[in-house]
């Protein structure tokens, strides 16, 4: 055969083949799930933070929060187009709109649900309907599919659903979603937790507390955005707030906004939550430690250990000759608090 034949022969078996994928390509097919497309931004074993959007998918066309995995963190991610934001309905340019080429989808629980373990103790959301369905009073966003057979027995067989819940103590789950310690009140009155202390310990375990560093004094603003740190690390996550958490002096929240109320506790709004709690410093001081033996640092950490710092600001007005005294001059060390924040669900 000469060059031109074999050439000719080449080119010829070179534009079958082209012809033939051409002719096998089918169009790819958008990703119309969440929970797959956070798999593709984010690997295995994240999935949608369902808790954001409390059923409400709308929102999603602009905010989709994903899971990193194995951690309990969620980061908000670009959206894209064909994503299932509710019935009938996808995302179109950051819009949720109807489309009759859109998937059906169940509104009150358009993405089942939460993916894999949810509970600090392993469980999953069919685990907890199983073993302590009582508790999809608190969990009935993140397990909207397992709860529903829970309320479908409810209303068919309300003798046997209110005779078989059980006690059980409630594990923290590996969102925000704060645990619950009692699940069916057997009191008449239920208390509401006003101090954001012990609500960031609820929602993150012991050693939590409020991240006072965002505030400056005015926790007006604590109505909308509560920030707690996690334990053993120097990190402050914002966290959804709850009614009834104390903003100011006779106010607390209510439905997001700070409000005045003759039956909210009295606090003194120049430290409305006291000193940072525990250790503050990372040479193991605390605020009382920190006023007892190097005072001049009240100048830096006034926010942070506002009470502590006060009897500094008062003997300087009744014997203002101690406080002249020069300080010590020893090295400040770092504080065990970051001014950072992530969102978590």
């Amino acid at each position: 055969m000469d060059l031109q034949a074999y050439s000719g022969a080449r080119i010829s078996t070179i534009k079958k083949k082209l012809d033939q994928a051409l002719a096998t390509t089918t169009t790819a097919q958008p990703t119309t799930d969440a929970d797959q497309l956070c798999v593709q931004k984010r690997g295995t074993g994240s999935h949608l933070c369902r808790y954001f959007y409390n059923q409400d998918y709308s929102s999603i066309c602009t905010k989709l929060y994903c899971a990193i995995p194995n951690t309990n963190t969620c980061y908000e991610n670009r959206i894209q187009d064909y994503i299932l934001c509710g019935n009938k309905k996808w995302c179109i340019s950051g819009v949720c709109t109807s489309d009759s080429n859109a998937p059906a989808g169940d509104e009150t629980c358009l993405y089942g649900d939460r993916t894999g373990i949810f509970f600090s103790n392993s469980w999953t959301c069919a685990d907890m309907v199983r073993e302590a369905p009582q508790w999809c009073a608190d969990h009935s966003s993140a397990c909207c599919a397992s709860c529903a057979s829970i309320r479908t027995t409810t209303i068919t067989t309300p003798a046997t659903t209110t005779t078989s819940v059980k006690t059980t103590t409630s594990p923290t789950t590996t969102s925000t979603a704060a645990s619950s310690t009692t699940t069916i009140a057997t009191t008449t009155t239920v208390q509401p937790i006003t101090d954001a202390d012990q609500l960031c310990v609820q929602k993150h375990g012991t050693g939590s507390h409020l991240c006072r560093y965002f505030y400056n004094q005015d926790y007006s603003s604590i109505c909308t955005k509560l920030y707690c740190a996690i334990p053993n690390i120097n990190t402050c996550y914002e966290n959804r707030i709850q009614d009834y958490i104390l903003c100011g002096n006779k106010k607390w929240c209510i439905s997001g906004v700070c409000t005045s109320d003759s039956n909210a506790p009295a606090g003194d709004e120049t430290c409305l939550y006291g000193d940072r709690k525990g250790t503050y410093f990372t040479n193991g001081w605390t605020c009382a430690d920190m006023v007892r033996e190097a005072p001049q640092w009240c100048a830096d950490h006034a926010n942070a250990c506002c009470a502590s710092c006060a009897s500094i600001r008062t003997t300087t007005t009744t014997t203002p000759t101690t406080t002249t005294t020069p300080p010590a001059t020893t090295v400040q060390p770092k504080t065990t608090e970051d001014t950072s924040f992530f969102y978590r669900y």
